[in-house]
C-alpha cells in the first residue's frame, strides 16, 4: 500500500504488518505454552488465562499484549491442563467418526451433503481455533454446540428410527 501524506512523505507498507501479526502470534502461542508448562495437570482455571499470562511475559513486550492467546487449544490447556485438553480432542475425534460414518452410511442422498455440510462447518471452525480463541467465546460455541447437537441427533435418529417421531 502505498500513501501520500500531506507533507509529500510517502510511506510503503507491504508484508510487515502481516509478518508483525505473526511474530506476535508466535510470542502469544510461547506464552501460552509456558503456562502449560508451570500448570500441566490442572490448568489455571477456566477463563483465567487472561489473568495467568502476565506473569509468564518475561520481556515485558507491551507491544505483545496477550490477553489470549489467539489459539484456543493452547488456551484450553493453559486453563485446563494437559489430561483435559487431551479429553476434549478424544471427545471431538470420537464424535466427528460417528458423524462421519452416519453421513457415509447415506452415500448418494440428501442426508448424506446435510451431514457432510454440518461436519464441514464444524471442522472449519475448530481449524479455525488454531489462531484465534473462538473456543473461549461463548457466543461462538452456542453455535458450534447447536450444530454439533443437532448433527448427533440426525445421526442417533439414523440408529433408532422411532426417536425421529414426535
Amino acid at each position: 500500500m502505498l500513501m501520500v501524506t500531506p507533507r509529500g512523505m510517502i510511506i510503503h507498507r507491504d508484508a510487515d504488518a502481516k509478518e508483525q501479526s505473526v511474530v506476535e502470534r508466535i510470542e502469544l502461542w510461547k506464552r501460552a505454552i509456558d503456562v502449560i508448562d508451570s500448570e500441566p495437570w490442572f490448568g489455571t482455571g477456566i477463563n483465567t488465562y487472561n489473568v495467568a499470562h502476565e506473569k509468564y511475559d518475561t520481556a515485558k513486550n507491551w507491544r505483545v499484549r496477550g490477553y489470549y492467546a489467539h489459539n484456543g487449544y493452547l488456551q484450553l490447556a493453559a486453563e485446563i491442563g494437559i489430561p483435559g485438553i487431551l479429553f476434549f480432542l478424544l471427545f471431538l475425534a470420537f464424535y466427528f467418526r460417528r458423524a462421519w460414518r452416519s453421513a457415509s452410511a447415506l452415500r448418494g442422498t440428501s442426508e448424506e451433503l446435510d451431514r457432510l455440510g454440518m461436519i464441514t462447518g464444524l471442522l472449519a471452525f475448530l481449524i479455525y481455533a488454531l489462531a484465534d480463541t473462538n473456543l473461549q467465546s461463548p457466543q461462538s460455541l452456542m453455535s458450534f454446540w447447536i450444530l454439533a447437537g443437532a448433527l448427533a441427533a440426525q445421526t442417533r435418529t439414523q440408529a433408532r428410527p422411532e426417536l425421529a417421531k414426535f
